[in-house]
This record gives C-alpha cells, structure tokens and sequence, in this order.
C-alpha cells in the first residue's frame, strides 16, 4: 500500500507554518501568517505580513501550522527558537503536540505553545521554524525554513498610563467619557483595561464594578449607562506580549440625572417688578430659597441672567455659580429698562426652569442737592449717596463746602459700638494731624461746627420715595445719631421701619431742639437725627436707597 501510495502522491508533501503575534486574552484577532513546505525538501514562502510576534516568558505564542499528511494516526508537531544568526543549532525546542490526522491531506490547525523561562531563554529576538514527524516516532523529522527574527521574547512592563478625565466632577451623563495619556513602547501596539468602582478605590469586588473591559485600542473610552453616584475609575496598560502595566492612580467622580425638584422654578422676590432704582447702584437681586435637590450632595448653584431685552439676547450678566439666593450685578448698566430671571442647577447642570422675568429702570441722571448750614452748630446727615459710594471721605466733604476749608472748624460724629467711652466721639478739623474721623457715612449724622455760612453740595444717587431698600443701618439700646438718606420729607416712623417700635425718642436741631415720637417726628433731607432705641437687643432698618 505504501509502494503505491509513493506513485500516486508527489514526493514533496507541503507543510504551511504561520506565526502569529500574541494579542491579550480578552482581543481576538488573526495571527500574522508565515508558510512553510514541510517534505524531503523545505521551501518558505516568505509572509506577507508584519513580523516579529510578541510573546513573555513563560506566556503563550500562537502558530498556525497547514502540514500535508500521508498517513492516518498520531503527528509529532514541534516548534524551536533560534539565536539572531544561528541557523544550525536550536536554543530551545518545544515539548511535542500530537496532531490526530483523520483524513489524509492537508492539515490547517492553531497550537498555543508555552514558551520557555527566562533562564532558559533571555529576552530578546529569535528566529523560529516548525517540525513535524509522521506517524509518530516513526520517521525522520521534516522541518520548515527559519522564519529570521520572527519572535521576541519581551518581559518588560509597560509604563502606567495616567488617568486624566474625569476628575473631582459632577456629571449628569450616565455614559461617562474616561480618558487618558497613551503609552507608548516601541512599535508595540498597547492596549488598555479600565475599571470602574461604585463604592471603593481598592477595586476589591466585582460585584461593585459595572465597568471592566479590557482590550481598549485607544486613549478614552466610553462607558455604557451605569448608576448615579460616587465613581471611582483607574486604568493599565497591555503590551502586544501581554505585559501589564501597574494601575493608574484612581480618580473619581459623580453621577447625578435628577434635576433640582422637576419642574419647579426659583421665585423672585426683590426688587419688584418695573420697579425704579435710585442712584447710581446695581440693584441687589433676591429669590426665594424653594427649590429642593434629590440629589443634596451635588449642592445648589443658581443661574442669573441680566438684559437689555427681554428676550434674554443681549445680556449684561450671566453668572451660574451663585451659591446663596441674592446677587448685585456686577457690571455697571445704564440708564434704561433692565430684565433678569434666575434658575437653579446642581454641580452636574441638571437645571430647573427659568424664574419668571422681572425688570427694573435704572434712572437717566444722577440727582444734585445743595444743604445750607449756618453759622455755629448743626445737626446734619448726607440726603444723597455720594458718587457711587455709600460714604465720602471728611476731607471731600469739607471740600464740597463754599469756602469748606475756612468756613468749618470741626466735624464730630458719634460710634456708639465703640467698647471705650472715648472712643464713640471721633473728630475732624480741616488741615489737623491726628484728625479720628475720616469717613462720612450716609448712615449716620454728624455735628459740624462752622465759623461763617456755607452750603454743601452734593451730586449722588437719588432716594425715590417710596424707597428701595438695600443698605442698612443698625441701632444700638440707647442713644444713636443717624442720618436721613432721602431727598424727600419722610415720617420717622416710617423710616426707621421696624425699629420704630422700640424707639421712644426722636430727636433734631434745626434751630433748637425738637424731640417726640417716631409717629410725630418728620425728618427732612440733610438732618441728623438723635434716636434712643429701648430693650437690650441692636435693630436694623433699611435705607432708601442702594
């Protein structure tokens, strides 16, 4: 049978060796192709594919042999490694496979060989052929051509890549984006694996993981839909050897979907709707702290915008990170109509819808208002803001004044939360050292002393009557010299708003004395007033003005 065999069949049988770069377990990809003829007489047919494959000591090196078989039964199939140059004597040789040929032909098949220690075998590059013998231990061995620097041999880690986004935030996507900086080595191709943990930085159960994929070709990944919450993510990198880079350090980060209470908005609270605002000031913007957050950790920011419309194009302010529910604006507006309207968001800009729109006018001018003061004392208080500001400095108002600098002898105003008793008085002279007083402020009232007539005038922000309130002015129990911050005449009762109740005298010096209630007392722009406040506790009032 064999005599006849040996007729029909050509003597040379073809013997197929294909090589493969080792790609990490968790990527299934074709292996480099290299194809040998296994007979009396070897022939390589030299790839057409990238080599060398990469493979660690001790891993596993995927080939796939094609051997043309003449006979039924068992097949030794071996593979061995061959130093850079050497084409005679192998480093190492593999233990055999035995390859079951069923049906005589040819025989395409994958073996994964274990490759050998390091000891045995260092790294670095080798040359490798296949062997086969059929029947087994039966006949001399047929050998492929060396395929020359085919295979190497790397134990060398990776370097571990660096986590970089997200970090620290809060994010409302489920579908989280992580990046990273890619590793390079070499011409290797790396991979990455990348995990994330719901409750703990130490990775130690699967069962808290909703993200462990590995096999990731590029620097990012995103991940499929996981739950809200704390997030902790790290990530490593794989060589084409299967060497394994440490973890990266872990980062973390938040996922909150759920909007600040759904379908509610902020409530707008001051100043009231076309309201007008006295002065040169910005108005401070209020709302109503309603809005409730299922998610409290995230923490609260509400969103103000500013107009010129209201149509929101044109916008003057437009600021999303206020953390407490009032806001002046900080850019100076213009004369004209302004619109505002606030919402709510969480650090992960799940948002509320916006407020309704308010607006408010800014007036055209500023107001100016002349306050004579005659010879010898007088009991005065500045009627408007000076400028922008809610003071002006002794020495401007002194030079406010006709002729200030010789007509006043002495400017006293009086601090009663001052801890010493003489400390309260504090004194100004015009052109003095050692001058106590330096500071005119619209909340308070003053003593000026002058030798001759002379009149202030002052050019600010205006109080319109009824007011608007932003600055305020705090009593103390007992005696207090306050101002009176309007251009108009107002009820001191009304004035001192909630304070009046506690006050049992309202006191002034036109020209004498003048005391009574707060209900029977009118004050009138440019005066100061002395008021006693009763009990034991500091009252606050509002001013006309911002």
């Amino acid at each position: 049978m064999k005599q006849i065999l040996a007729k029909v069949i050509s003597p040379y049988l073809i013997l197929f060796l294909v090589l493969s770069t080792f790609i990490p377990v968790a990527t299934m990809v074709t292996p480099d192709e290299v194809s040998a003829t296994i007979s009396d007489n070897v022939t390589l047919l030299l790839p057409t594919t990238a080599l060398p494959s990469y493979v660690k000591s001790e891993g596993t090196l995927v080939t796939q042999q094609k051997i043309n078989a003449d006979a039924l039964g068992f097949m030794d199939v071996r593979i061995q490694l061959f130093a850079a140059g050497e084409t005679t004597t192998p480093l190492w040789t593999s233990t055999n496979y035995a390859y079951n040929v069923t049906v005589i032909g040819d025989q395409t098949f994958y073996y994964s060989w274990t490759m050998p220690t390091a000891a045995a075998v260092p790294a670095a590059t080798y040359g490798i052929r296949v062997m086969a013998q059929q029947p087994q231990g039966t006949e001399t061995w047929k050998y492929s051509a060396i395929q020359t620097a085919a295979v190497v041999i790397d134990n060398t880690v990776p370097s571990a890549p660096t986590a970089l986004s997200p970090n620290g935030v809060y994010t409302n996507d489920n579908t989280t984006f992580l990046s990273w900086n890619c590793v390079t080595k070499g011409t290797q191709t790396i991979l990455y694996g990348v995990q994330v943990d719901n409750t703990s930085t130490s990775f130690t159960s699967s069962a808290t993981r909703p993200v462990d994929v590995s096999g990731i070709a590029t620097c990012n990944y995103t991940t499929a839909a996981i739950p809200d919450g704390q997030k902790y993510w790290r990530v490593r990198a794989v060589d084409n050897a299967t060497n394994t880079s440490a973890w990266s350090s872990v980062l973390s980060y938040f996922i909150d979907t759920f909007a600040p209470a759904a379908g509610v908005a902020p409530t707008l609270s001051s100043p009231a709707d076309g309201a007008t605002i006295g002065g040169s000031y910005n108005p401070s913007l209020t709302w109503v702290d309603n809005i409730t957050d299922p998610t409290p950790s995230s923490g609260l920011r509400y969103w103000v915008q500013v107009a010129s419309d209201a149509g929101f194009t044109t916008l003057a302010e437009n600021v999303t990170t206020i953390t407490n529910v009032t806001y002046t604006p900080g850019s100076t507006l213009a004369a004209g109509t302004w619109y505002w309207h606030v919402k709510a968001r969480d650090m992960a800009w799940n948002e509320t819808a916006w407020s309704t729109t308010r607006s408010f006018i800014k007036p055209t001018s500023t107001t100016s208002y002349s306050l004579p003061m005659g010879t010898g004392w007088n009991l005065m208080s500045l009627p408007l803001c000076p400028g922008s500001s809610s003071s002006m400095t002794a020495a401007n108002f002194v030079a406010a004044c006709d002729n200030g600098s010789n007509a006043i002898d002495i400017i006293w105003g009086y601090y009663p939360e001052e801890t010493l008793d003489a400390n309260k008085w504090k004194w100004y002279i015009p052109g003095a050292t050692g001058n106590t007083l330096s500071t005119i402020e619209v909340t308070r009232g003053y003593w000026v002393n002058t030798t001759s007539p002379t009149t202030l005038s002052i050019t600010g922000a205006s109080c319109p009557n009824p007011p608007y309130s932003a600055l305020t002015a705090t009593l103390l129990p007992g005696w207090n010299l306050i101002g009176f911050k309007s251009t108009t005449n107002i009820l001191a009762g009304t004035y001192l708003g909630a304070c009046a109740a506690n006050i049992s005298f309202v006191c002034r010096y036109p020209a004498g004395w003048d005391c009574g209630t707060p209900a029977a007392i009118t004050c009138q722009p440019g005066q100061g007033y002395w008021v006693f406040l009763g009990g034991t506790a500091n009252c606050s009032y509002g001013l006309p003005c911002n």
